[in-house]
């Protein structure tokens, strides 16, 4: 039943970001793209992940291929384009090599890629994805970015927001479960609830973040009609 629910939850973003990149010609950007690649990739993985452990099937390769390394790699794109420093544009696509090298490490000598949550490789990500989100808050905050917007009506602030809060919740759960899997296996269905639904929150920020300046506008443009 829950399962069903996060996978409309998905399926509802996807829709949300491909409408909005078919119907708004006034903003161009790539993580607009970006967003609408990680929706169709999740909606596909956890569709296969929902129907194989139906089958009790691992579907460990799946879930490293597409989440560990295509989806943060994805989330790191959307802080490269969004970055302004070249020189930090360069540092993140060095840091972004460096973990792909250690993922690879990961892969052949600590987590089998095709039978184990690769954790190891996960949390590196995890952190610079954090730090990340925490950067681009950082400098909306400080009015270094966006200085002349609302910052509840910014796509932008919602987005990395949303981020945060998914990877320190992926972060622990995953974590207490390659560390302490007893304590997780004990209260599975609780603590992997919580996670889908954080999970689907970001997700749903994802598909309807860039909605909400357009229907504020038309909010304010129907009140000096009316």
């Amino acid at each position: 039943m829950f399962g069903s629910i996060y996978l409309t939850v998905i399926a509802f973003g996807l829709v949300a970001s491909a409408l909005y990149l078919v119907f708004d010609k006034k903003t161009d950007h790539p993580s607009q793209r970006i967003f609408l690649g990680i929706l169709a990739m999740v909606l596909v993985l956890e569709t296969i992940g929902l129907l194989t452990a139906r089958q009790h099937i691992n579907n460990s390769l799946g879930y490293n291929i597409g989440f560990v390394y295509l989806e943060s790699l994805l989330l790191i794109g959307y802080f490269y384009f969004m970055e302004k420093s070249l020189f930090f544009r360069k540092i993140i696509l060095l840091v972004t090599l460096f973990l792909s090298v250690w993922g690879m490490v990961v892969s052949v000598q600590l987590q089998d890629i095709r039978t184990v949550f690769q954790y190891f490789a996960f949390l590196p990500f995890g952190l610079f994805i954090l730090f990340l989100s925490g950067r681009l808050l950082s400098q909306i905050l400080n009015l270094r970015m966006f200085e002349d917007w609302n910052l509840l009506l910014l796509p932008h602030f919602w987005i990395p927001t949303a981020i945060i809060f998914f990877y320190l919740e992926a972060l622990l759960i995953f974590g207490a479960y390659q560390f302490i899997p007893d304590f997780v296996l004990a209260n599975v269905k609780v603590l992997f609830g919580f996670n889908r639904f954080i999970a689907g929150t970001m997700y749903f920020v994802f598909g309807f973040a860039f909605f909400i300046p357009l229907i504020y506008e038309k909010i304010l443009h129907k009140r000096h009609l009316s």
